[in-house]
């Protein structure tokens, strides 16, 4: 079950425990910044066995035109029962046709994630939050499906005291833990 109030949504994975033998899992899609999200997530990990794994995702990634991108600024939150401490992750990351897909292979131990004392599960079920802020879009896609390149070149711009063009930012920004 997934609910969306603006740019935050909140899924509800219910009988966790029984997806021990899943894959992964998706989210159902949000519309956030004129693009549909998911959250994809591993519950055994995503080549991490002892971890359970979570990515933000872009929904139909194939279908996007070469020059369709998106600099996204995220947040992923575990919800742990009240007065218990939640888990979270930031980061800010470009997504576009390659790079559908960012998040956590390491976002929490299995083994804290089952334990009854840290309060994840609650009646067999996890409830994670995602903050979606799309900051920068280059290139669109208009009614009939065509690709649109984005009119303005792209900018230098500061983020965290720190310059560098939109172009190179996801090679020198570290991960925001």
């Amino acid at each position: 079950m997934t609910k969306q109030v603006g740019k935050k949504f909140v899924w509800l994975i219910q009988n966790f425990s029984s997806l021990q033998s899943e894959k992964f899992i998706y989210s159902d899609p949000v519309l956030i910044g004129g693009y549909k999200w998911r959250l994809c997530a591993y519950p055994k990990g995503n080549q991490v066995a002892d971890h359970f794994s979570l990515f933000l995702q872009v929904v139909d990634y194939k279908s996007l035109p070469s020059v369709w991108r998106r600099f996204v600024k995220y947040r992923l939150t575990i919800v742990p029962q009240p007065g218990k401490t939640l888990v979270q992750r930031k980061s800010h990351r470009w997504f576009d046709k390659m790079g559908f897909n960012w998040g956590y292979g390491l976002m929490i131990p299995l083994t804290k994630l089952q334990n009854k004392d840290e309060g994840f599960l609650v009646n067999g079920e996890l409830t994670i939050v995602a903050e979606v802020d799309v900051l920068e879009v280059v290139g669109t896609v208009d009614a009939s499906g065509k690709s649109i390149e984005s009119s303005s070149p792209m900018k230098k711009r500061k983020l965290n005291n720190a310059e560098a063009s939109s172009v190179n930012w996801i090679q020198v920004l570290p991960s925001q833990n």
